[in-house]
This record gives C-alpha cells, structure tokens and sequence, in this order.
C-alpha cells in the first residue's frame, strides 16, 4: 500500500494507490517502488499515484492536494500523523533494506529496471 494525505489533521483523505495483498508471500523478500508525480496546475497525469510490485504496477490513486510538512518524518513501514509521535502505528511487521528516495518520479521503464 502506498499512501497520501491531503491535510494534517484526523478529518483528511488518504489516497491509497495498492495492490493485491495475497501476492506478497509470508518469508520472500519483495520489491516495492512507489511513486508519485506532484501537481502542476493545468497539466495533465499530474496528482498521480502509483505502486509497483517486483516491476509490475499494482495499483494507482490520484492526490492532487498533498499535505507537505517538514515538520513529519518520511515514514516507510507505517503511519505517522503527528510531530509528538514516537513511533509510527500500522506498522508494517517485516523488515525494510535497501531504501532509495529519487528526487524525481521516475518511469515505468525505470521501475522495470530496478527490479
């Protein structure tokens, strides 16, 4: 599951780009790429979502108001909505190795690389 906020308060969206979760068997390590395109005004497939499973997109949702706060951690394994947090909750039971953060989205035929 990859997903967004659109505000920082307990009344926001939350859009949700995800796949089926019975493909990722219990005890096999599996690649996840999420990505996401930001919003430009007037210019279209902006706002999008879009999660890949081993190179293969999964799923997909729309976000054209994110919520950005430098305030927040980047948080990968669970939810965090709040800077007085100390630990995030539905957190993800597994283990996480060898993150990467692009400072661009990058293209299906890239995702497909990488896997």
């Amino acid at each position: 599951m990859f997903q967004t906020t659109t505000t920082n308060d307990e009344n926001s969206d939350f859009p949700t780009a995800e796949g089926d979760p019975n493909t990722g068997p219990i005890g096999t390590w599996t690649h996840l790429v999420a990505a996401y395109r930001a919003p430009i005004a007037g210019k279209s497939g902006t706002g999008s979502m879009a999660l890949y499973q081993n190179g293969t997109l999964m799923g997909t949702a729309t976000n054209l108001s994110p919520q950005y706060d430098s305030s927040m951690p980047l948080t990968i394994g669970g939810c965090v909505n709040s800077a007085a947090a100390t630990s995030p909750y539905l957190a993800f039971p597994g283990s996480v190795a060898d993150l990467h953060v692009y400072p661009r989205t990058l293209s299906a035929t890239e995702v497909g690389a990488l896997h």
